[in-house]
């Protein structure tokens, strides 16, 4: 008895409605979708295939005016000797790919070149209608195109011109080429044989509309029909350079025509064929589709009644048992099959319902870690494809995780096309085991700022023991490499300031030393020199009276002179070694921290004569200039002396030669209210890339001569402690120039 209650008479009228409106949805609305479609589909394959031919045409024009441009650059043809002209325009009348022939014209418009070997008109001009052609030619830089002209031989002609030349530019001819245009036009096979729909089919208009060829209208080489065309819309539309498709009546139907113009030539290519053949090939689509549909769903329904019929019965009792009082919420099962299934399934439902929340709160658990930890992690497989990202390591990319996955990671982590160099990924697949690594490099991507970190590539094993991929963990270790550089540097700066304070007491042990028989030079000399003056008058009267007499293995007429102008040579020199005593006491002293009103030009003349010999074995041209009058500054006098010492002993280093110029400037600015202090030389300059860290602690080329590094960048604190700058200009090879500018005491 059918049970119209039943799931399974409820199941089938629900299919059979499903069909009926499925069925109505394809006729009424699916199938007039799918028959525009067609349509739309149909119009656009005519769309390309009219693009396809026309691209063919244009690139065959292209390639014709490569070889045309290439040919009138031949010595023969520019020489314009007739014999070599003649041999060479034979020549590429046999080789041509796109030409019927070539002639050659001078610059009065006479022919130059035989014609079809007709050897009897080289000489005589071309007739006055055509030298329209040759003055826009002569007056043209660039080749010109042709467009389509019937010719007076009855060929339809078309081609290229253009100026022939010297190298020195002087134009010394014209070459053409011509193209004709017939049945047999091997660049228009492929629009000849082009075949669309039933009747469909493309045909070439030049500009002007005139037909250049059709597939149902035979041209003869030699007797041309002129067939004008431009009054077709289409081509009206084409050779006004427009693309498309249009509807438009040709005799008694209306036919779709799709039409593109050629850039290289004016021309235009138009494909069309009759509306009704598209609009009957669509329907046909449209109604074996339905059919098909019908067939497939009839079936489909027919298998699905039997199938619902053959597996509701056990279902059919397990709900009859329901009704009776056994209510699935107490796990109560019938025994038959789909009981026991249904009792399995809730028994494995349960478990993974269990296991489930578990597994969840493990991998809640475990993202949780991953991604709230201070390190980049990432997972890798064993073709370098990112399977996972954690949020410290995408906040460097600036990009989601799902940007990253299935990517290389050589790509997006590290910007490479192939594998990074030095891989430590790939090493631990290599060898199994931890791979770490320390490296420098951009703190995010496409950022210029750098970072240290280290990278630790853990490999992962799959169920084979063989490598399966590998655990990126990036941790940014910049702080600590920063601590690392400092605590180098105040170690280097402890050691410097160590050597400079055993200096300064060496420098004063010798300083003393030197004091000592110095001052017993200078009390003797100034004994001698009054002694000399005492004695002078008794000498002289004793020579005036006896005349000249022996002193020592001279006469005393030649030691007159002598014997003062030396005494005051030892008390001068003894005086400079007083001073230069003094200066490297002054230098070597502990400095104070105090600042006082300082004359910049003291500290100048100070370094200057502690460097005196270096700079006399450095340079025969040293120019001081330290007008007098400067502000005075806020400053200290050791420290400044000590910032002018080092830029002159790097200029006296930069020299290559004695000829080269050192100098020493002062001067007030008055527009910045500064003293500026200017050390400049001709020396090797120093070039760009070192001249960005010439003033980093350590940073010297010349270690291996003894630099420390540590010169310029003590000079560039120093200037930045009295509110000053240090600034340095440099051409390698011309020298450099080092200023400081520093702030009047007022300003301080």
């Amino acid at each position: 008895m059918l049970n119209v209650h039943s799931i399974r008479f409820k199941t089938v009228a629900v299919l059979l409605m499903v069909f009926t409106l499925v069925l109505l949805f394809q006729m009424l609305y699916v199938a007039p979708i799918l028959k525009n479609y067609d349509i739309t589909e149909a119009i656009q394959n005519q769309e390309s295939l009219a693009r396809q031919l026309a691209g063919n045409l244009d690139y065959s024009f292209l390639q014709a005016k490569r070889e045309f441009e290439s040919m009138s650059t031949l010595p023969s043809i520019v020489s314009m000797e007739r014999g070599l002209t003649d041999e060479a325009i034979e020549r590429i009348n046999d080789i041509t790919q796109f030409f019927d022939y070539y002639y050659v014209l001078d610059e009065e418009g006479r022919w130059a070149s035989d014609l079809y070997e007709r050897r009897f008109v080289v000489g005589g001009g071309i007739p006055d209608y055509s030298m329209g052609w040759v003055n826009e030619t002569l007056e043209s830089d660039e080749t010109i195109f042709f467009d389509i002209v019937l010719a007076r031989a009855g060929t339809l002609e078309s081609g290229f011109a253009t100026r022939i030349h010297t190298v020195a530019g002087e134009t010394v001819g014209i070459l053409r080429g011509v193209m004709d245009f017939y049945e047999g036009s091997s660049m228009l096979d492929a629009v000849r044989k082009t075949k669309i729909g039933e009747s469909g089919y493309a045909y070439v208009v030049a500009s002007n509309g005139w037909l250049v060829e059709h597939p149902g209208i035979t041209q003869q080489e030699d007797h041309f029909v002129v067939h004008d065309y431009h009054n077709y819309p289409p081509v009206s539309k084409v050779i006004s350079g427009k693309e498309g498709s249009m509807e438009y009546t040709y005799g008694l139907d209306t036919w779709v025509a799709s039409y593109h113009p050629l850039t290289n030539a004016g021309w235009g290519v138009v494909v069309h064929q009759p509306m009704a053949a598209i609009v009957l090939q669509a329907q046909q689509k449209s109604d074996e589709i339905v059919r098909w549909f019908l067939l497939a769903f009839v079936f489909t329904t027919i298998i699905s009644v039997l199938i619902i019929n053959h597996e509701f019965r056990p279902m059919t009792k397990l709900i009859e048992d329901i009704k009776h009082g056994d209510s699935p919420q107490e796990k109560k099962f019938p025994r038959d099959e789909i009981g026991q299934l249904a009792g399995q399934f809730s028994s494995l439902y349960t478990d993974l319902f269990t296991s489930r929340e578990a597994l969840r709160e493990s991998e809640e658990r475990y993202r949780s870690l991953v991604e709230n930890v201070d390190l980049g992690i990432t997972l890798v497989d064993s073709d370098f494809n990112i399977l996972m990202t954690n949020e410290s390591e995408n906040s460097r990319h600036s990009k989601p995780a799902c940007d990253y996955v299935g990517n290389k990671c050589y790509e997006e982590l590290g910007g490479h096309q192939e594998i990074c160099p030095n891989c430590p990924g790939a090493e631990a697949m290599a060898t199994g085991r931890k791979i770490e690594t320390e490296i420098e490099r951009a703190r995010h991507s496409g950022d210029e700022a750098l970072s240290w970190v280290r990278i630790q590539a853990f490999p992962t094993m799959g169920s084979d023991g063989k490598p399966a991929g590998f655990i990126e963990v990036v941790e940014d270790i910049t702080q600590r490499k920063q601590a690392e550089k400092e605590a180098e540097l105040r170690h280097q700066q402890l050691v410097q300031t160590d050597k400079l304070a055993s200096l300064g007491l060496l420098v004063s042990g010798v300083a003393h030393e030197i004091n000592n028989p110095n001052s017993f030079i200078v009390t003797n000399g100034g004994l001698i020199k009054k002694f000399l003056e005492s004695v002078a008058p008794i000498l002289d009267d004793y020579y005036e009276k006896h005349g000249d007499f022996p002193v020592g293995q001279s006469s005393y007429s030649d030691m007159k002179e002598l014997i003062p102008s030396r005494v005051e040579g030892i008390l001068g020199g003894a005086d400079r070694i007083n001073r230069i005593v003094q200066g490297l006491r002054d230098f070597a002293k502990e400095q104070s921290s105090d600042l006082s009103d300082v004359d910049i030009n003291i500290a100048a003349r100070q370094a200057v004569s502690l460097l005196s010999n270096m700079i006399k074995t450095a340079t025969d041209n040293f120019q001081v200039s330290l007008p007098e009058d400067l502000p005075k500054i806020k400053g200290n006098l050791q420290r400044l002396e000590q910032v002018i010492v080092n830029l002159l002993q790097n200029a006296c280093q930069a020299l290559t030669d004695k000829e080269k110029m050192i100098s020493v400037t002062t001067c007030y600015d008055e527009t910045i209210d500064k003293v500026v202090v200017q050390v400049a030389d001709e020396g090797e300059g120093i070039a760009e890339e070192s001249l960005m860290q010439i003033v980093n602690p350590f940073y010297t080329t010349k270690r291996d001569s003894g630099g420390t590094g540590l010169g310029l960048s003590i000079s560039s604190s120093i200037i930045e402690r009295h509110n000053g700058v240090l600034k340095f200009e440099s051409v390698v090879g011309k020298g450099t120039i080092a200023t400081v500018f520093l702030p009047t005491a007022s300003k301080s």
